[in-house]
C-alpha cells in the first residue's frame, strides 16, 4: 500500500542521513510513497519515508528509510554510505553517494547482497525501478 506525502518528509530523512535523494525518486515517492516494486525475480518492499504528519501514517511508515538504513549500517560488511530502499531477505536494493560528493545520492539502483561481495547495478535509475512498482 502507498500513498502521497509531503515534501518536508522528504527533506526531512535527506536531513537525517546527510543526502540528497534523486529528483526522480523524490517526485515518485512523493506521489506514492513506498509500494512494491519487482526486481531480481522478486517483489521487494520499498521502505517509505517516515510520514509524522498523523498517528496512523506513522505507524504504517515506521519500517522508513532512515530505520532500514541505521539497521543495514549495523553491518560492518555492508556498504556504510548506502541509503537502503528496500530489503528481503537480508539482501536490499540500495543508493550510493556520488563520487566527489558524498552528500548526492546516485540515480542508478544497486543490489546488495548479505552473502557476496559488493554490489551490482539493477536499475539504471529510480525511475526505472518506481516504474516496476506494483
Amino acid at each position: 500500500m502507498s500513498w502521497p506525502i509531503g515534501i518536508d518528509a522528504i527533506r526531512a530523512t535527506e536531513e537525517n542521513l546527510g543526502v540528497r535523494f534523486p529528483i526522480d525518486f523524490v517526485v515518485g515517492m512523493k506521489n506514492r510513497n513506498g509500494g512494491e516494486v519487482q526486481a531480481l525475480d522478486d517483489l521487494w518492499s520499498l521502505h517509505p519515508f517516515l510520514d509524522t504528519s498523523d498517528r496512523k501514517k506513522m505507524v504504517r511508515t515506521s519500517n522508513d528509510i532512515v530505520r532500514e538504513t541505521m539497521s543495514f549500517r549495523e553491518m560492518e560488511w555492508f556498504p556504510q554510505t548506502g541509503v537502503v530502499l528496500a530489503s528481503l531477505n537480508g539482501s536490499c536494493l540500495l543508493l550510493l553517494p556520488e563520487e566527489g560528493d558524498p552528500t548526492r545520492l546516485k540515480d542508478e539502483v544497486f543490489v546488495w547482497r548479505m552473502d557476496e561481495d559488493g554490489v551490482e547495478t539493477v536499475f539504471r535509475s529510480t525511475a526505472e525501478m518506481l516504474n516496476r512498482r506494483e
